[in-house]
């Protein structure tokens, strides 16, 4: 079970009412019209989805030192494990109150569009009585030690995060460096807007690809003595992908092939991989790049 807070809108401010259209209505692909989307629950100081978001932006706007409102955060199940109703928004009601937000106004919203069960979970931060603004702390390790209860009660597979579970202390505890290491490369889940697209897209980025095909390939080569950066080039155009020099001596990594991808890698000494043909520095840049996907 994985839990992700979704990030708040940097160029503007993130909108109740535009979150919730998107997560409760789809266009029909003949028509183009208006369709409801997903299963919904909402908390007992909402009228009805109708009003649910202009509900809450009066309660928003009752603080004007609260920049931003809106907290959104998802639950996400492996493909093949699917809670029954009462268990999911049993887990959203137990992560509400591990993140402070009990009392506040919220939105459930249950998808299966994808091929693993979620939920989004769509909160207003400003108390709906107080009308002080909550900010968790430290939310992401707070959700993830909620998940880690939830798998442990429900009896779900275990996700490895940054908190396990002790089952002789029947609590989450934190995971030490040495098993965060472990599990890392087993893991692979993808960061940023790789993570983003492949949510969205619900299809491979290219993040993703460079973890699974072309990071081992390049791992092996660099521990060759006749390593060098011809070689490397040649290996990344197998995979459509090309090695430029960019500004502030990072390296731009642009594909050959159909797709509209930019990578930004940071800057890597290329003495090191001439003389000594061992360097890992390009291997692991690869596997925790940042990749700004658009499709063309």
């Amino acid at each position: 079970m994985i839990a992700k807070v979704q990030p708040s809108k940097r160029k503007s401010r993130s909108s109740f009412k535009r979150l919730l259209n998107y997560l409760t209505t789809e266009r029909d692909p003949d028509t183009g019209k208006s369709l409801l989307r997903g299963d919904v629950v909402m908390s007992y100081n909402l009228v009805g989805i109708d009003t649910a978001a202009a509900e809450m932006k009066g309660v928003e706007s009752l603080n004007p030192r609260c920049n931003d409102a809106v907290f959104h955060y998802e639950l996400a199940w492996p493909p093949g494990e699917r809670p029954s109703r009462a268990e999911w928004i049993d887990s959203a009601l137990y992560t509400l109150n591990q993140l402070g937000f009990k009392e506040h106004q919220y939105v459930l919203v249950a998808h299966e569009d994808k091929k693993h069960f979620h939920i989004h979970v769509m909160v207003n931060r400003v108390h709906p009585e107080t009308y002080k603004a909550h900010t968790p702390y430290r939310d992401w390790i707070t959700l993830d030690a909620a998940a880690r209860s939830l798998e442990a009660k429900y009896g779900w597979s275990h996700t490895p995060g940054t908190m396990r579970w002790d089952e002789d202390r029947k609590m989450a505890v934190p995971a030490s460096k040495v098993e965060r290491i472990a599990t890392r490369s087993a893991q692979q889940h993808p960061t940023g807007a790789a993570a983003q697209y492949e949510h969205y897209h619900d299809e491979e980025s290219l993040q993703s690809y460079i973890r699974r095909e072309v990071a081992p390939h390049v791992r092996t080569l660099l521990t060759r003595q006749s390593a060098s950066w011809e070689a490397l080039h040649t290996l990344l155009a197998k995979s459509h992908l090309r090695l430029e020099k960019g500004e502030a001596s990072g390296y731009p990594h642009r594909p050959t092939g159909r797709r509209s991808v930019f990578v930004l890698m940071q800057p890597v000494v290329s003495s090191r991989i001439e003389t000594c043909g061992v360097d890992k520095v390009v291997a692991d840049e690869l596997e925790r790049i940042a990749v700004e996907l658009v499709r063309s």
